[in-house]
C-alpha cells in the first residue's frame, strides 16, 4: 500500500504503508510517527520528540503543541474535503497557517485478480 503526500497538486514524497487496517493506518517517516484514523472521525496526527500535531477533519480542528515549551496553539482550517472509493482514499486540506493545499491520497491495494 502506498501513501502520497501532494503541495499544491505537486507530488513531494510517497511512502509505503506497512502498519494498517481498514480504518487505521500508521506511518514512520524519518523521526516522526503519523497515523491516520478514518473511523468514527478522520484523524491525523504527527508526532515527535519536538511536537504533536492534531487535525480532526471530522470536527474541524487543529492543534500544533510545542512539547518542549507546553505550548499549544490552536490552527484555523481554510478548507477540508474526504473522499474514499474502492481504489484510494483522498485527504485534501489548508490551514491559514500554510499557503499551500496538502493532499494525502493512500492508494488501496488491489485485490482482485486480473484487473487493473
Amino acid at each position: 500500500m502506498q501513501m502520497h503526500f501532494y503541495k499544491n497538486n505537486e507530488s513531494i514524497k510517497k511512502i509505503s504503508i506497512t502498519n494498517y487496517d481498514d480504518l487505521h493506518y500508521n506511518i514512520t517517516d524519518d523521526d516522526v510517527n503519523m497515523e491516520i484514523v478514518l473511523k468514527p472521525e478522520v484523524i491525523i496526527t504527527r508526532e515527535n520528540k519536538e511536537y504533536y500535531f492534531k487535525l480532526d477533519i471530522t470536527n474541524n480542528t487543529c492543534i500544533y503543541k510545542l512539547k518542549e515549551y507546553n505550548l499549544t496553539y490552536d490552527i484555523e482550517i481554510l478548507s477540508k474535503n474526504y473522499l474514499e472509493n474502492d481504489q484510494e482514499i483522498i485527504i485534501e486540506y489548508q490551514l491559514n497557517t500554510d499557503q499551500d493545499q496538502n493532499k494525502i491520497i493512500i492508494k488501496k491495494e488491489d485485490t482482485n485478480e486480473g484487473t487493473n
